[in-house]
């Protein structure tokens, strides 16, 4: 049971808390069984989503309250958090790492995620994407989050400039750079924020490294750093090239340079100055159109991640980039008209092997579903409506309130998507969401590994600035330069003994 609790507004922090929160009052006693609060961080999502849920769940289930509050400051949910177990908050939803501290707090889902959902014939478990419900398990393989929403990566592009350039939309990744090249410095191609951990550009490096070494290499061996022999964490799994991280800093380095990109900005005025049309390209998620509305307005999509080019290494029957691109092609044939499966068409012969691997390659977009997580607090007296709400909000109804107000696509998959009407959405939107269906969801929600999980510093190269070095007008270091300088920084002696260190493993 939740103890009672007094907020009192003489606490300034106290005060902070329900002046950023909509709807926060001063309860003085504990919640019944029979009233629900929520927490929620609106992020780029908004609210009109989550009210919609709460108002068809309390229409389907009048016995209960829900209390919602609504925040758009992720830290401020972080202020309820600390009062621990005498807060009557029962639901959260925020970013996975405002929740780092508190994982004491958290109630076992696996229950509420395996049952079938009232009035369906599916459980949260079984409608959910497969690779994103497994990243949410933490070590020791248990539930204790849901992914409340999630959003694709990738690259936004301004469609009208590349058609009146006459430059197609690239195929690979040395399509990419040759666009790159194409538009010169006249036309500035990415918008660039200032970020250490390498910004939105890490959503396209773990893309990227999921195409070259396969999804079961990045899932089982990378993002456990686990070695063949299942020894874990492994300091020459980090080093390798197996996992694509090499080649596509490659990439990066034949995209990024100080004459190719806007530089220097906070992130959130990446998707400000991409409106202003100052650059071709952004990379970023599809929540910018809820950042800034008017990119609504503008013929921009995002392509489909180029293909890592250093795939073709790996291919018995594919030669060079060329005929990795006609490949990409007739996939994409396959994927977006529902064209027949060729081994053999115009500028490739493969085998079905090499089909399979591009197939899936093509398919692979890294998904931030397990960074926007839902979790119960495991005090709350009110757990019986807490289970109704969860899977309310995973019914077909709760996911159709979602994409409706959203116009994107949820972690879980809708059985009945007459109740999506997208005779409102744009063109990017519509297509985004009939690409949902056929993506393969990259993520890193399962890096289990305590060397990245308790590691603050311990990022895809270390503690090298990937995409600082690249772009820097003084003394800019070239892509195989940083490689070298990320594999020096891991075998010094600040590097790896003292991850393990901070991590509380024993070197």
């Amino acid at each position: 049971m939740k103890k009672s609790v007094k907020f009192v507004a003489a606490t300034l922090a106290a005060g902070l808390a329900c002046a950023a929160f909509a709807g926060c009052n001063n309860k003085e006693t504990p919640n019944s069984a029979t009233d629900i609060e929520i927490s929620f961080w609106e992020g780029s999502f908004g609210k009109t989503f989550m009210e919609d849920i709460v108002s068809g769940f309390t229409e389907k289930y009048p016995e209960y309250k829900v209390d919602l509050r609504t925040s758009k400051n992720a830290q401020t949910i972080a202020n309820s958090l600390q009062k621990r177990k005498n807060d009557t908050t029962d639901i959260y939803f925020n970013q996975v790492q405002i929740f780092t501290n508190y994982t004491d707090l958290f109630a076992d889902l696996s229950e509420i995620a395996t049952e079938t959902i009232p009035g369906e014939t599916k459980s949260i478990k079984d409608k959910y994407d497969k690779s994103l419900y497994e990243s949410l398990k933490n070590e020791n393989g248990e539930l204790k989050t849901l992914g409340w929403a999630g959003s694709t990566t990738g690259i936004f592009y301004y469609a009208d400039v590349l058609e009146d350039e006459g430059i197609d939309v690239p195929r690979t990744t040395d399509e990419l750079a040759d666009l790159v090249t194409s538009l010169g410095e006249t036309k500035k191609s990415f918008v660039q924020l200032k970020d250490a951990r390498m910004g939105y550009y890490q959503y396209l490096v773990k893309a990227w490294m999921a195409q070259y070494a396969g999804l079961d290499y990045y899932n089982n061996n990378w993002l456990q750093l686990k070695d063949e022999s299942g020894n874990t964490p492994s300091k020459e799994v980090y080093l390798s090239e197996t996992d694509g991280r090499k080649y596509a800093l490659d990439v990066l380095g034949s995209l990024l340079n100080s004459k190719t990109i806007i530089e220097d900005l906070d992130k959130y005025k990446v998707a400000t100055y991409f409106n202003l049309g100052d650059a071709v390209m952004m990379a970023n998620g599809n929540w910018v159109f809820g950042e800034v509305a008017a990119l609504k307005e503008k013929n921009i999509k995002m392509m489909r991640t180029p293909v890592i080019s250093a795939l073709a290494q790996k291919l018995d029957t594919v030669a060079d980039d060329q005929e990795l691109a006609a490949l990409v092609s007739a996939v994409d044939n396959v994927l977006d008209n529902g064209a027949t499966v060729s081994l053999t068409g115009s500028g490739y012969d493969v085998s079905q092997a090499d089909w399979d691997r591009v197939y899936a390659a093509r398919t692979m977009v890294y998904n931030n579903g397990s960074e926007h997580a839902m979790i119960v607090n495991k005090y709350t007296n009110a757990m019986d409506g807490v289970k109704k709400f969860i899977q309310y909000y995973y019914s077909d109804e709760g996911l159709a309130k979602f994409i409706n107000a959203t116009h994107y696509s949820a972690n879980a998959n809708l059985t009945d998507e007459t109740l999506v009407n997208t005779s409102s959405w744009t063109a990017h939107e519509k297509e985004q969401y009939a690409r949902s269906k056929t993506n393969t969801n990259v993520t890193d929600g399962n890096a289990t590994s305590p060397v990245f999980s308790k590691t603050a510093t311990l990022h895809l190269y270390g503690t090298v600035d990937i995409v600082g070095q690249l772009t820097t007008t003084n003394n800019a270091q070239s892509a195989a330069a940083l490689w070298t300088a990320f594999k020096n920084n891991v075998n010094a002696n600040t590097g790896w003994t003292t991850w393990l260190k901070n991590a509380g493993i024993k070197g």
